[in-house]
């Protein structure tokens, strides 16, 4: 069980970093001036922009990631009521929740920024505090710190298995081996008892 813990995290930190790493790709290509939206007569143009497939790759990376997590739970959380409980189950049960939550957000984040950079003319949004011209930008920023988010919990998720699996394997009792005890054998045909003394007399 160790193992395959051990390689599904292995597994899901390369996923988290591969995720990571297209979501800067697609929040540092939608900072460029080529793919930034340019504002003409309250009218924002969007260009074609690499970051709509590296963003939609983040997120669905991402999901994959975190569907990993649910595939250990169901491999691995099969202990007995008396070992489920405590620190350890806590913060496998929190990790794999609060990991599904803010997977999710950071996907429809990740989805928003994809939609958003596709070509496309769009009326200009206007802020309800302030009188802004700006067009609305894809939010990688908030995505991006919520899939950081969503490792640490997967880590916790993952820690928190290797500490349980740990507490069951110390706390089983060893079996005890019974040794054979030899029986001694009882023959079928029992010997004819010995003669009496007085048989043994012969008559003068």
């Amino acid at each position: 069980m160790n193992v395959f813990a051990v390689c599904m995290l292995v597994l899901y930190l390369c996923l988290g970093a591969l995720a990571a790493y297209f979501g800067f790709s697609a929040r540092e290509t939608s900072n460029t001036r080529e793919y930034h939206a340019l504002l003409v007569r309250d009218i924002c143009i969007y260009p074609d922009s690499p970051a709509q497939t590296t963003g939609l790759l983040a997120g669905l990376i991402l999901l994959a990631d975190q569907i990993l997590v649910i595939a250990t739970c169901g491999c691995s959380c099969r202990w007995s009521s008396k070992q489920a409980k405590g620190l350890n189950a806590t913060m496998v049960g929190l990790g794999c929740i609060l990991g599904c939550l803010f997977t999710g957000l950071s996907a429809a984040f990740f989805a928003s920024g994809a939609a958003m950079s596709r070509p496309a003319e769009r009326y200009r949004s206007q802020h309800k505090h302030n009188n802004s011209n700006d067009c609305a930008q894809p939010k990688w920023t908030a995505a991006i710190a919520l899939l950081f988010v969503a490792v640490f919990l997967g880590v916790v998720f993952f820690i928190g298995i290797f500490l349980e699996t740990r507490k069951g394997v110390s706390t089983t009792p060893l079996p005890q081996v019974m040794l054979p005890i030899a029986v001694p054998e009882i023959p079928s045909n029992p010997p004819n008892p010995a003669p009496s003394a007085e048989a043994d007399k012969s008559p003068v």
